[in-house]
């Protein structure tokens, strides 16, 4: 095994000297000079060339995240130059922009199709419920950087939006079945067709199993999930109308290793909870295109979840607007309304509670963006968005933009932008007991956090960009620099100790509380190359580096961060090659610098994959994180699912369309 591995690394990563062959030209694979062409819609809310766009902009085409081997949305994110990716145990991961990782990193947005994935009640994305079929996804468009302007609080360190295929592009059935030390049974099917004339749909599903190799804090396979997954989409054309729906359910069942406190000796107990979940999710969308200067939309979607663990409820009704019209030969204007409403609840725990239990919040937005066309080369666009929200006020969060093209295919860009962050449900009404020990007198030492009324002010951000694109015949290059300077960041201050009664114990308690008593100035930069010296051969990669200061506000005593640590240095280099006889070989390597705050060591993964396509079927075996037997890639302290080591996971696949 090893012998193959470093043989087909050096095959793609090298480009050692095996046969090749020219291969029958791909209408889905996509040229590094016709990739700067693609259009993204997530900065700008319309359709944008890459090349134009004025933004930290990364994309992951439908050919990248099939070659790429990956089974989840988190281990595709490694590809993004600017992302930071732990996985923590099989279900859980810390997936951050420009610092702030944690389980619940609160201050990147994620989209499926513009319906937001936000946890209302955490303020981060639950990855573990995130169950859509990789095969499904056209491209994703990753924003690094403030998208607030026009998605809103809390696209505050970038946007990852999911664009799903088309039903028309999604026609006939496929089944497809994964197997690997991780997850021992996958299964996936997908049926489209057609209807009227300009009508198709397409339905998909999946039955999934996830589990922990080994011991996780000594318990074999204390963290599996088993899930049943469907979706259906119906698109349909009318003249100058288009129609979009889409509904998702998905229930999920598990257990989930815990090291919850006690306020009993030995104080601290190793358990396994319930990890099951229900979530749902309808969407309508209809847009309409009278001529090339003037277009409306309208979107409506209700997603819901509900999780056993944590006895925790939400429910999220959105309503969105949008026209985008050009004014004259100069003006692209985009506007919108919006109005959201949110329904979360969670019911008191042994050590939990959050007060009130139960919270409707309402939010009502708007938003602007001019694009101005100064000159041939040179563009500028201003934009602000002002949200109204029933639980913590208002908030204006204003960006501009300017691009200049040096030459038809460089561009240099800037911008500077104010993005903020609401506090979440469990940042104002929580009271939890973090840890706990042997107390004075007898009783016990009990930590408590605890959620402050005083923490509705939002998280400020004030960002400074710039970048530079280039690409010369076959090779690109993307390069980028920011500095954040944020204010009234989420701490958690100390109290005043002293005996009380907590939870029914009486403790000497020693309160943390909630509070926005810190400030912090991130700077950093961001590479991404690729290289395509043959159309069966690509080289691609990225580095990026992060620093940040924090400090305390003036007056404060001790404030901790809730968001935690990442590493300094990320680096990624990626590689894929067409072999005769329909075999195609890939390779990931992906390393981030330790983080000493959490004693995490340095994390160097290599994900191998090898295709074999015949007609209809494709087979492929592969293996993932092949440079370690085991590793720990982070640690949250703010969560109670313990960490198990990342191990060594190869899988096979088939694949089969009829």
């Amino acid at each position: 095994m090893t012998r193959w591995a470093g043989v087909l690394a050096m095959v793609v990563l090298l480009g050692a000297d095996v046969p090749l062959r020219a291969q029958t030209p791909d209408l889905t694979r996509l040229s590094l000079e016709q990739l700067l062409d693609l259009e993204v819609t997530t900065l700008s809310r319309k359709e944008q060339t890459l090349l134009r766009t004025a933004a930290a902009v990364h994309v992951l085409t439908e050919e990248d995240i099939r070659r790429s081997g990956a089974t989840t949305l988190p281990d595709l994110f490694r590809m993004v130059p600017g992302l930071a990716v732990a996985q923590l145990n099989a279900n859980t991961w810390s997936v951050t922009a420009r610092g702030f990782g944690g389980t619940h990193a609160n201050k990147l947005l994620m989209l499926i199709d513009g319906r937001s994935v936000y946890t209302p009640l955490n303020g981060g994305v639950n990855w573990e419920m995130q169950l859509l079929p990789l095969e499904a996804i056209a491209q994703i468009e990753v924003i690094r950087g403030p998208g607030g302007s026009l998605w809103g609080t809390n696209a505050i360190n970038g946007v990852i939006n999911i664009i799903t295929k088309a039903a028309h592009e999604s026609q006939g059935a496929r089944a497809a079945t994964h197997a690997s030390r991780y997850q021992p049974g996958t299964v996936d099917f997908s049926y489209g067709g057609r209807f009227g004339g300009n009508g198709a749909h397409v339905t998909r599903g999946r039955y999934i199993q996830r589990r922990s190799i080994g011991l996780t804090a000594g318990r074999p396979g204390g963290d599996d999930i088993e899930a049943v997954y469907g979706r259906t989409r119906v698109d349909w054309r009318a003249d100058a109308d288009a129609f979009s729906f889409q509904a998702d359910l998905q229930r999920s069942r598990g257990s989930l290793v815990e090291s919850p406190p006690l306020l009993i000796p030995p104080y601290r107990a190793i358990t396994e909870a319930d990890a099951a979940s229900t979530a749902g999710s309808a969407m309508f969308l209809w847009k309409r295109s009278a001529d090339r200067r003037l277009e409306s939309g309208v979107q409506v979607f209700y997603s819901g979840f509900a999780q056993v663990q944590q006895s925790q409820r939400a429910h999220t009704v959105d309503v969105d607007v949008r026209q985008r019209r050009r004014i004259g030969a100069r003006h692209d204007v985009v506007s919108g309304l919006g109005y959201r409403s949110m329904l979360s609840a969670a019911s008191p725990e042994a050590t939990v509670t959050l007060r009130p239990a139960r919270v409707r919040e309402h939010l009502a937005t708007t938003f602007v963006q001019d694009e101005i066309v100064v000159a041939e080369t040179l563009q500028v666009s201003a934009g602000a968005r002002l949200e109204l929200s029933s639980e913590t006020g208002v908030a204006v969060q204003p960006t501009v933009r300017a691009l200049w093209a040096l030459l038809p295919r460089q561009s240099v860009w800037g911008a500077v932008s104010r993005a903020v962050r609401v506090p979440d449900r469990f940042e104002r009404g929580m009271y939890i007991l973090a840890d706990a020990g042997p107390g004075p007198a007898g009783v016990p030492r009990a930590i408590t956090i605890s959620g402050s009324t005083e923490t509705t002010s939002a998280e400020i951000l004030t960002s400074y960009e710039a970048g530079y694109r280039i690409i010369q015949r076959a090779l690109s290059v993307d390069v980028a620099g920011f500095v954040g300077r944020y204010t009234d960041l989420a701490t958690q201050v100390p109290g005043t100790p002293a005996f009380a009664e907590v939870f029914g114990v009486r403790a000497f308690q020693v309160p943390l509380i909630a509070a926005n008593d810190a400030a912090a100035t991130t700077r950093g930069i961001e590479m991404g190359a690729a290289w395509q010296p043959m159309p069966w051969w690509q080289l691609a990669g990225g580095y990026s580096l992060f620093d940040v200061d924090f400090r305390q506000t003036a007056g404060s005593v001790q404030a901790v961060p809730i968001n935690g640590p990442v590493p300094r240095h990320l680096l990624h280099a990626r590689g894929w090659i067409d072999l005769t006889g329909g075999l195609e070989a890939a390779a990931l390597f992906y390393s981030a610098s330790a983080i000493g705050e959490l004693r995490i060591p340095a994390v160097n993964r290599l994900d191998l994959r090898l295709t074999w396509t015949r007609g209809r079927v494709a087979l492929a075996a592969g293996v993932q994180n092949l440079l370690h037997a085991e590793v720990a890639e982070y640690a949250d302290s703010t969560a109670r699912a313990l960490p198990g080591p990342v191990r060594v996971n190869p899988y096979g696949e088939v694949s089969w369309r009829f």
